[in-house]
């Protein structure tokens, strides 16, 4: 057929890391200065798990890690609606990375001073962009205060932050509450790479490796197809049409007998005798594919039991994922930890009528390793008997 064979490579790598990438995500709240949980801590402990259940955070949260993976960049936007009652007021909504558009310093590129949100909007037949548009603001005292507005655009004439919109603003600038100091507008980049705004796709570079095991694939099933159906070569001549003595094709086919004059012979020509080397090139790639992304068989979950049960030889074969996930971890929880700080400083006391004083939030993940439980519980036995620990630790 002429339909080529799309091995899910890309996906197998993506689905791999998603699943190392912290897992079991949580976030806690603790007091800033160090002394046990108050109150405070406590209610906004159970504000957080509130938010979490409402906006159904952890659904998104891994769906928005598997795009990043994919896309590149992931984007969190928070949104307040003061008409909806206390305590329902807060959203929050992953976006589509390619409406995120920032605008940076004209002498730091790392300064971000204003976002624009963009989407691509049909008006009367004619496309226009509507642009919602945060902006800092510098204070005397060095913080900032947030500025709002909402508009359609031209499709040539949005970025500047003077730009005049089409028609009258949706929402002319207005400043955000006092309390709010920061663009609610976080961006997690799945590759941090110094002076580049966006991240990078998991599979960037990866695409010509790719691209070589599909065809690997599809030459091989052509191969065996065409060796399956077979080629024929007499050394007669063409038949001839009894009546018009005109070339006339030959007649196979299941149960058909084949007449050629003068007893020559009829072969059926020898096709490939292995497909050893489609098999032997396709590992290769797949190979070349799995090291370039640090996507080891034992992380796939090709693994052996031997491996599997030694936790030196379990962390040696899984290094290249765990370093891997580790980097990328370390952005994901920094991010998360900006915005969970902002949602219980900034936006609850802003828009919920409630504070929250010397509260400060932690955002962990677990072990991207799997836990040998066993071996674990036979290391705390050992440690309890010999009094290292005491009951309370154990």
């Amino acid at each position: 057929e002429d339909k080529p064979i799309y091995v899910p490579s890309g996906r197998t790598i993506v689905e791999t890391t998603h699943r190392y990438l912290c897992p079991d995500f949580s976030v806690t709240t603790i007091d800033r200065l160090g002394s046990s949980p108050t109150e405070s801590v406590r209610a906004a402990q159970i504000a957080l798990d509130d938010f979490f259940n409402r906006e159904q955070f952890l659904s998104k949260f891994n769906g928005a890690k598997r795009f990043s993976l994919i896309q590149g960049d992931w984007i969190w936007h928070i949104t307040a609606d003061p008409n909806k009652p206390l305590g329902s007021r807060l959203s929050i909504q992953a976006l589509d990375p390619s409406m995120y558009w920032p605008v940076t310093a004209e002498d730091d590129i790392n300064k971000i001073i204003a976002v624009h949100l963009v989407e691509l909007v049909d008006r009367e037949g004619a496309s226009r962009i509507h642009r919602q548009t945060y902006k800092k603001v510098p204070q005397s005292d060095g913080t900032n205060r947030i500025t709002v507005s909402e508009g359609i655009f031209e499709t040539d004439k949005w970025f500047e932050l003077d730009s005049i919109p089409v028609e009258p603003w949706i929402r002319q600038e207005e400043q955000l509450p006092d309390s709010i100091m920061t663009i609610p507008v976080y961006h997690i980049k799945n590759f941090d790479e110094p002076g580049n705004p966006f991240g990078s796709s998991e599979l960037r570079g990866l695409e010509r490796l790719m691209i070589a095991l599909n065809q690997t694939l599809s030459d091989e099933e052509l191969t065996l197809a065409l060796d399956g159906i077979g080629m024929y070569a007499p050394d007669a001549p063409q038949p001839l049409d009894p009546t018009s003595n005109q070339p006339i094709p030959w007649r196979l086919g299941p149960g058909r007998v084949v007449h050629h004059p003068e007893g020559t012979s009829w072969n059926r020509v020898s096709g490939v005798n292995s497909m050893g080397p489609y098999g032997e090139h396709y590992e290769r790639v797949w190979e070349a594919l799995k090291q370039s992304s640090n996507t080891p068989d034992i992380a796939i979950g090709m693994v052996d039991v031997t491996a599997a049960e030694s936790g030196v030889a379990l962390a040696l074969k899984l290094s290249p994922m765990i370093s891997k996930v580790k980097e990328k971890a370390q952005i994901v929880l920094d991010i998360h930890t900006n915005l969970f700080f902002d949602l219980l400083n900034m936006w609850y006391p802003a828009y919920e009528e409630t504070t929250f004083e010397n509260v400060t939030v932690r955002c962990v993940a677990g072990s991207a390793l799997p836990v040998n439980r066993e071996e674990r519980f036979s290391e705390l036995n050992a440690m309890l008997e010999g009094g290292v620990i005491d009951t309370q630790y154990y």
